[in-house]
């Protein structure tokens, strides 16, 4: 364990589980029903991350490509379809979402797709969002 005020964070606990996706939120959340084991099962949303250093962001409600973003995203998780999701944080700010990488069936993330696709943008926390939130102007305009 790091030494308290060396700045360097202790890993991440990493879980990975099977989940059901129940609906995409947006471009870069998922509710999900994860399997945690001895038939027991939880609903969560996910907000989806790249790695332990950055997650994505996509348009949000009420910018030019957000029901686009939300279609594509769409088009990769239908509700029902199973997934494996490997857990980074289990709360965000928010307090009901965690963090988590999201695999899908061809091998890739749905991070890589998004990202791919040009519907996401890397974000490390403490950046400006590339996307701008309602009632603010874009940092990267």
């Amino acid at each position: 364990m790091p030494a308290r005020g060396s700045g360097i964070k202790p890993p991440a606990v990493r879980y990975i589980r099977n989940a059901v996706v129940e609906k995409v939120v947006d471009g870069d959340t998922v509710a999900l029903l994860v399997d945690l084991g001895w038939q027991l099962r939880a609903k969560y949303s996910c907000r989806i991350v790249v790695d332990d250093a950055s997650s994505i962001d996509t348009p949000e409600r009420g910018h030019i490509d957000y029901q686009r973003a939300v279609d594509y995203a769409r088009t990769l998780l239908n509700p029902g379809e199973q997934v494996v999701v490997e857990s980074l944080k289990m709360q965000d700010k928010y307090g009901g979402r965690f963090d988590g990488i999201l695999w899908l069936h061809n091998g890739t993330t749905f991070a890589q797709a998004m990202l791919a696709a040009g519907y996401a943008r890397i974000w490390r926390e403490g950046e400006p969002k590339p996307y701008p939130r309602a009632g603010e102007s874009s940092p990267t305009a």
